[in-house]
């Protein structure tokens, strides 16, 4: 184990002046702090720290994000995670991100720094200095969503994808649907995932899905009407979009080319807003639970703390029924 004397060997300077440094002392300078955290951690002194049974601060970094009605969805992560750390004591700082254009340090200078043993990323993966050494990196570290990291202190917890277009399928199969389309949204931090899923599960049903019958909307629903209409053209009675507010702006686009929903077409969305249920009609969604993945979020970190390499925690997705889907019209 490296102690805060080998540190101080290494610096040339005094062990309480590296004790002050790794603590966050004020009369220190900023340039020495930086100084002893990095050599701390090249030594690491970061792997004795963060298995120290009595530092119980966690930080949990929140995309900043202007997509309103996602706020009710990211303060249910937020609660999920606080309400299970409380039960251990565990002490929770809410960080907004990207805030790289705020820090010089390393991810795991950054941790050290401010005292945190171990984060969950809320949100989209972060695509700022950090996000390559997320791959080395000693601090037990969850991440929101779908990726692979191969660094056993890191852990992934999601919806199960999958699952979530196959329920979704399947409701629109029982209703006679067979040419079923899938709207993507480009802000969804999944999107790549669902795109990959709509193919896989509508070949495991059965399902042709010709590329006219994917589109990606990159514009927050402005060309849903471009792609609408190639979907239309292909036969398609029924569409699954990637987002709740997609699903909505389908549906207005219904509206305007005289097509009634569900009667005419059916429409599901995913990610079950809450305002969804006050849609016109009220929306058929695929439910992702924002308190259970914060909660599963903390679960994930708690297992890292204790050594268990946990890839990823999928949790099911649930079909929310309402008034936008029905029977198809032959």
């Amino acid at each position: 184990m490296v102690t805060i004397k080998e540190i101080a060997g290494k610096l040339g300077i005094s062990a309480s002046t590296v004790s002050k440094g790794l603590n966050g002392a004020a009369d220190i300078s900023g340039e020495l702090r930086h100084t002893v955290i990095n050599t701390a951690i090249e030594m690491g002194y970061t792997a004795k720290r963060i298995k120290n049974s009595r530092h119980k601060k966690l930080c949990l970094f929140l995309e900043k994000t202007s997509y309103e009605p996602a706020i009710q969805f990211s303060l249910d992560i937020v609660l999920g995670f606080q309400q299970a750390a409380a039960c251990e004591g565990r002490d929770i700082n809410v960080i907004p991100y990207p805030v790289s254009h705020k820090i010089t340090i390393t991810y795991d200078a950054y941790m050290l720094k401010h005292g945190f043993c171990g984060a969950f990323f809320a949100g989209a993966f972060p695509k700022d200095n950090w996000s390559s050494e997320f791959t080395s990196t000693v601090i037990p570290t969850v991440f929101l969503g779908n990726h692979r990291l191969g660094n056993p202190h890191t852990c992934q917890v999601g919806t199960d994808l999958y699952g979530a277009l196959d329920i979704g399928i399947s409701h629109l199969q029982s209703l006679n649907h067979k040419k079923i389309a899938f709207l993507n949204d480009a802000g969804n931090p999944a999107a790549t995932w669902l795109q990959q899923a709509y193919y896989t599960e509508s070949a495991a049903h059965g399902l042709t899905a010709p590329n006219s019958m994917y589109a990606c909307s990159t514009s927050f629903g402005k060309d849903t009407g471009i792609y609408l209409r190639r979907f239309l053209q292909t036969g398609t009675t029924a569409v699954i979009c990637g987002s709740d507010m997609l699903a909505r702006a389908v549906i207005k686009e219904c509206a305007a080319l005289g097509l009634s929903v569900p009667q005419d077409i059916s429409v599901i969305g995913f990610g079950s807003l809450a305002s969804s249920a006050l849609a016109i009609p009220p929306l058929t969604t695929i439910g992702q639970n924002g308190n259970a993945l914060g909660r599963s979020g903390y679960y994930a970190l708690a297992a890292l703390f204790q050594e268990i390499a946990v890839g990823q925690t999928l949790l099911r997705a649930e079909l929310i029924l309402r008034d936008s889907t029905a029977p198809c019209r032959q």
